[in-house]
């Protein structure tokens, strides 16, 4: 994978580091992500649709204060990624079946090969996360733990 960004992904990334700053439209941005995802049915994009629940999950967390070790840039590189996604004129438009997601792939590749570490680490958290929820919920309710 490149390490050259794609295509007008600057442009992404401008618009991206301005919406850290404002959580209702990165909140907005959020759902118009899960809603384009949940309307690109396809299977063929399964990668590209795992990668950018990811993204979003991480952004999520982020944005509710539960999530903190991630740094300034893979929150902008994933939230251009998510813009350039949503936006349905990028280099090859959304419109054009099949085709019109190659580019989303590239842009969704190049970051996840850019931010690794840090998703990496996202992952470990919330399979730690999902676990603490378990064993709270498999605990009975009148446990020792529960009486101060």
């Amino acid at each position: 994978m490149s390490d050259k960004p794609p295509a007008r992904f600057d442009t992404f990334r401008r618009r991206a580091q301005g919406l850290l700053g404002s959580p209702g439209r990165l909140r907005a941005l959020l759902t118009q992500g899960v809603d384009k995802l949940a309307g690109s049915g396809s299977s063929q994009f399964g990668e590209l649709r795992q990668q950018l629940s990811l993204a979003i999950a991480l952004v999520r967390a982020w944005l509710d204060g539960d999530y903190r070790e991630v740094s300034e840039k893979t929150l902008i590189v994933l939230v251009a990624a998510l813009l350039y996604f949503v936006v349905p004129i990028d280099v090859i438009p959304d419109f054009l079946l099949g085709w019109g997601y190659l580019d989303d792939i590239a842009v969704v590749g190049y970051v996840f090969n850019q931010v690794a570490e840090e998703i990496a680490a996202f992952e470990q958290w919330r399979k730690a996360r999902e676990v603490d929820v378990n064993k709270a919920a498999e605990r009975p309710p009148d446990s020792p733990e529960d009486q101060v």
